[in-house]
């Protein structure tokens, strides 16, 4: 396809408030990383943002960069485990698997 000079690009992954191709399929990829090692409470969001990765638009980039924003805002939030006050065991875990019917009745 031929364009007339000074034409406008369009397409998937052409941002045109900027004039450049963002790369959106890999940001999402180092999102993905988050999400499965320290990040869970953003894995929904992600998995979302990925279904687009093969023709991303404009509107999908908002979305990555207001993901990021929120990542900015609580990079300093965690979970912290304590023991239980009232018990003498320092951590307590429970399961609820049968370990394939090993041990069984």
């Amino acid at each position: 396809m031929v364009r007339a000079p000074g034409a406008v690009p369009e397409g998937p992954g052409f941002n045109p408030q900027s004039g450049h191709l963002f790369c959106q399929p890999l940001t999402v990829g180092a999102l993905m990383y988050l999400a499965t090692t320290t990040r869970p409470d953003i894995a929904y969001t992600v998995g979302y943002l990925a279904r687009f990765n093969s023709n991303p638009g404009l509107a999908h980039w908002q979305a990555v960069k207001h993901l990021l924003r929120y990542l900015n805002g609580t990079a300093d939030y965690g979970i912290t485990y304590a023991p239980d006050p009232n018990s003498n065991e320092l951590f307590s875990t429970f399961s609820d698997a049968d370990h394939g019917g090993v041990g069984c009745c």
